[in-house]
């Protein structure tokens, strides 16, 4: 009988390689208009096979909520020279209200070896989001928030992004 893990591998999953970046830089987010703009570049990982799936997960942190609904957030993965874009597996949540509000982009995120053109080697993530009306629009004015954007809280917070690849035995 296999294990189910809440990432939607079972037991048969084995873990062949992960890397993690953070973040926890206070950013003043700019305007975007019509064209895409980069939030983060969190990391380039290694994959190191070509029948292997990448987990993307992250929690980006934001204050100030400027564009919701916001529908044009998404990861880009680069590869031996060729680009792919993920929108699914996302999720952009607004929490408390409080000068301004608070932000959580939330990825989980499965990339199949099909999603990279079954390459191997760096590949490159960047999180990315544009308006989806060509307006003034930003998903959040201030990235990784501390006291002086709210002051309930009780220092710098920060972002993290994961990923790990899977190998799925037969």
């Amino acid at each position: 009988m296999a294990i189910y893990y809440s990432t939607g591998g079972d037991s048969s999953t084995r873990i062949i390689g992960s890397k993690t970046a953070t973040n926890s830089t206070r950013t003043s987010v700019p305007y975007s208009y019509s064209s895409a703009v980069l939030l983060w570049y969190p990391l380039a990982y290694s994959k190191q096979s070509s029948t292997s799936e990448l987990h993307v997960s992250a929690h980006i942190i934001g204050h100030g909520k400027y564009c919701y609904p916001h529908y044009g957030t998404w990861i880009q993965a680069t590869v031996s020279g060729n680009s792919y874009q993920k929108y699914v597996g996302q999720n952009y949540l607004i929490g408390g209200y409080h000068s301004g509000g608070s932000l959580i982009w939330f990825v989980n995120q499965i990339w199949t070896p099909s999603d990279l053109g079954n390459n191997t080697g760096s590949i490159e993530f960047r999180m990315y989001w544009k308006s989806a009306n060509n307006s003034q629009c930003r998903p959040f004015g201030i990235w990784n928030p501390n006291s002086s954007d709210d002051n309930r809280a009780m220092g710098q917070t920060g972002s993290t992004f994961t990923v790990t690849e899977r190998e799925i035995d037969s």
